[in-house]
């Protein structure tokens, strides 16, 4: 029974208490009052442990521990101690150009340098990756920028850099037998280095749900362990001295593959499985697994918050707590022969079908049990991701030990070049494993190409609330609670006879098999369900450019410009994390106020990526476009039409052209093409300017583009003369877009004065080069009574929340 395990209650206790800690110290403290108290580019000379070497295209990163500071500029009394300040960092990533760094390195060799510290970014809008977060987990604190070595110090660790070395030449090993994107895999899967793995193939796995392969877990770890163990045990070892060599050879191994959370869990488990095995006692998943969470919270605390030590230790909750649950349902199912022939019977086929239905129970266990971190983490479910793992799983062995035999005899091979019958042996040997390894990963790509490339592969559920993930953990484990009351019922009723105590056995059971379907299905619609506001509009933190985001309760999914111009791939990183998180996979009404790369080249990536999960219905621009001479050579333009041209109508809009849908309506307002104004202007002041009203709640909304004071002028005059579109403009807004990222050439007095906005938002740049917002323009708006301005650069994604109730608004920073 599953509460008669002491180290499993001990263990629980205490990541209990640990959890309830962290919630008062999180592991950014530290990181955060160093980012607070030490300015981006503070020149500093320090001194370190190199403990990782990683070799990048273009540079070289040296991760840092036990760092002293040697010198350094404006840095914070706070962070001081009385010695000078020795402990100011936990650790550093030093990075160094590839030219500058011909020095020789070594694991655990001491090293000074100088450079300018960076803190890490934060997440600028829900859905983004966190690098603060990730790295604070980690215990470092920044990186040094445009680092020098000055001096090196000789010793260093033997056993550490030894096994770099290796590392090193085993990944050569891969890249000469293998094609580039082949041994990029490879080297993510046996030596757990991701920093060669093509990114395409990466996200395809990620769709596909099969990515769990390329980091290094229990699966790897076991497979290498046992296999190396046997070969002792055959070549007449006996069992204590065979577990204790593959224990070390495992522990060797799990050095040199860099010690992530999933492998220093595998590791764990494994040597208790080899000391169990050698002292003859029963290997409890469970406890080994409890056991090992401690030790390595013991460690790092902050594990408790990183993704891969949550979903490591979820799939193992999965296997040994919701994998027996699960084959009750089998069994009942099978028992009322709705699978006919399955139960008792010893055919091929019976037998087949037992296996395959036993290995779809045990992914569906390891899903169940990690759904809430993959939705909270990821934000999407790949659908196919069980079926694919019934054919990926069991040929994994075959590429690990394939893998392996490339490593091994790849390696040796060179240095028996004057024996040629051994050289070509093992070059053979080394070729025929790397063709066995090419062959299963091109099914692998194929497989995850076509399971991404198919409809609905991946089921987009959005970022679930805390509180949907607790209601989860609460139903699941009463589920396992109520599982652990029926054995010992059904214990009782197999001692003292079917009818003991009133309780019937199989009645019992058909009715808990009915009762965990309905309950896993409640748990997953708890955690699977959105809740918005009737209409929410969030300024999206693009940097130097443009998006706002529109979508509620009552309200279709509208996204007006998205692009950047100071950072890249700004769709991929910014836009589609963010649209993920709010659970949205597909957007209704796209609208583009103009063909500038700031507002349209995240579009353009987001109608370029097939495989993002996320369809476009309609797209919308400028009736003037196409009648600009202009836009025949405009290359974000061109961009725009091939990508649109896959089956997404694209509509074109003119002022007083209006938009109903829902509880919501837009309203054009500029250009208009029916006149001769536009011919004139450029493609600043020919954005589309629109007006949107939500009647549920009322709230009005001006989005105006790039539109200087010139074209807001114009707009005065017409509905000075009564232009009936523009009778919108004679009410107060409630929110503003405010044009141009606050440029001095928009947002002119008379305008903000007739709009009276409540809320102004400004989307620039944190530090642009063009100086937004421009002090003419807040002073301009600062003088609308009761306008609240907001800057994406000072607060992140800002979220505006409309009910009948009113409004609310919020950001990420303040």
């Amino acid at each position: 029974m599953y509460f008669k395990r002491p180290v499993c209650v001990l263990c629980l206790a205490f990541v209990l208490v640990l959890f309830l800690i962290e919630l008062f110290f999180p592991p950014w403290t530290h990181a955060g009052r160093v980012r607070d108290s030490i300015s981006e580019n503070t020149h500093l000379r320090v001194s370190g442990t190199i403990t990782r070497i990683e070799h990048r295209e273009y540079s070289v990163n040296l991760y840092l521990k036990n760092i002293s500071i040697i010198s350094g500029s404006m840095l914070s009394e706070k962070l001081t101690d009385s010695d000078g300040g020795e402990d100011v960092f936990e650790g550093l990533i030093a990075c160094l150009s590839a030219a500058s760094s011909n020095e020789p390195l070594h694991i655990g060799s001491r090293v000074t340098l100088r450079g300018e510290f960076s803190p890490f970014e934060q997440a600028e809008n829900e859905g983004n990756f966190d690098a603060f977060r990730y790295y604070a987990i980690r215990r470092i604190d920044g990186r040094i920028k445009k680092a020098g070595i000055e001096a090196v110090g000789e010793s260093y660790s033997l056993i550490a850099d030894g096994l770099y070395r290796l590392r090193e030449r085993t990944s050569d090993v891969f890249f000469r037998y293998l094609d580039e994107k082949k041994a990029g895999t490879v080297t993510a899967l046996i030596l757990g280095d991701k920093t060669e793995l093509d990114a395409e193939i990466k996200e395809s796995y990620q769709n596909a749900g099969i990515a769990h392969i390329l980091s290094l877990s229990g699966l790897h770890i076991a497979a290498m362990g046992l296999l190396f163990t046997t070969l002792l045990r055959r070549m007449g070892l006996k069992i204590p001295a065979a577990a204790a060599l593959s224990g070390v050879v495992m522990l060797l191994y799990s050095i040199m593959t860099g010690l992530s959370t999933s492998t220093v869990r595998a590791l764990i488990m494994f040597v208790m499985g080899i000391v169990a095995m050698s002292l003859k006692r029963t290997y409890d998943l469970l406890s080994a697994a409890a056991l090992s969470a401690v030790l390595m919270l013991l460690e790092n605390p902050y594990y408790l918050y990183d993704s891969g030590f949550l979903l490591s230790f979820s799939a193992v909750m999965g296997i040994s707590l919701i994998n027996p649950v699960l084959m009750n349902i089998r069994e009942e199912v099978v028992k009322n022969r709705l699978l006919i022939g399955l139960h008792n019977s010893k055919s091929r086929p019976a037998v087949f079908l037992r296996g395959l239905t036993d290995s779809v129970l045990f992914s569906l266990s390891i899903q169940t049990a990690t759904l809430p971190v993959t939705q909270y983490c990821f934000f999407q479910v790949p659908l196919f991701g069980i079926l694919l793992n019934l054919l990926v799983i069991p040929l994994m062995s075959i590429v690990l030990g394939a893998g392996v035999i490339l490593a091994i005899a790849g390696n040796i091979a060179p240095e028996i070049t004057g024996i040629s019958g051994a050289h070509a042996l093992f070059d053979v040997t080394a070729y025929m494993a790397s063709r066995v390894t090419a062959v299963i990963l091109g099914l692998y790509d194929r497989l995850a190409g076509i399971a991404a490339g198919s409809g609905g592969a991946l089921y987009i559920c959005g970022k679930p609330g805390r509180f949907q993930i607790l209601v989860y953990a609460v139903l699941i484990i009463l589920l396992i609670v109520l599982f652990s009351f029926l054995q010992s019922k059904l214990k009782r009723c197999r001692l003292h006879g079917d009818e003991a105590d009133g309780w019937n056995a199989e009645g019992l059971k058909k009715r808990f098999a009915v009762f965990s379907f309905a309950m896993i299905a409640l748990a997953t619609t708890v955690l699977c369900v959105r809740r918005h506001a009737p209409v929410e509009l969030h300024a999206v933190s693009v940097g130097q450019g443009d998006s706002m985001l529109i979508f509620g309760r009552d309200t279709p999914v509208i996204l007006i410009d998205g692009g950047a111009t100071d950072i890249k791939n700004i769709g991929k990183y910014r836009l589609i994390p963010c649209l993920k998180a709010y659970g949205i996979a597909s957007i209704d009404y796209v609208f583009i106020s103009h063909f500038d790369a700031d507002h349209v080249n995240g579009i353009i990536e987001l109608l370029e990526d097939e495989n993002c999960g996320i369809s476009v219905k309609r797209l919308i621009i400028s009736s003037a476009v196409p009648l600009m001479e202009e836009m025949k050579k405009n290359e974000n333009y061109l961009k725009f039409l091939k990508a649109a041209s896959k089956r997404i109508p694209v509509f074109l809009m003119d002022a007083g052209d209006t938009i109903e849908t829902g509880e919501v309506c837009i309203t054009a307002l500029a250009p208009d093409t029916k006149g001769e104004q536009y011919r004139n202007r450029d493609l600043n002041d020919n954005s589309l300017v629109l007006h949107l009203l939500s009647k549920k709640t009322g709230i009005t909304a001006l989005f105006t583009g790039d539109m200087s004071a010139e074209v807001e002028k114009g707009l005065l005059e017409e509905l000075g003369r009564g232009k009936e579109s523009l009778k919108v403009l004679n009410e107060p807004v409630t929110i503003l877009k405010v044009a141009h990222h606050g440029s001095r050439t928009a947002s002119s007095e008379e305008f903000t004065d007739l709009l009276s906005p409540e809320i102004s938002t400004i989307s620039c740049g944190r530090d642009n080069s063009y100086g937004h917002p421009h002090k003419e323009a807040l002073q301009s708006l600062s003088k609308v009574e009761g306008n609240h301005i907001f800057i994406t650069a000072e607060c992140g994604e800002i979220i505006i929340k409309a009910d009948e109730n009113g409004i609310s608004v919020s950001s990420r920073f303040k």
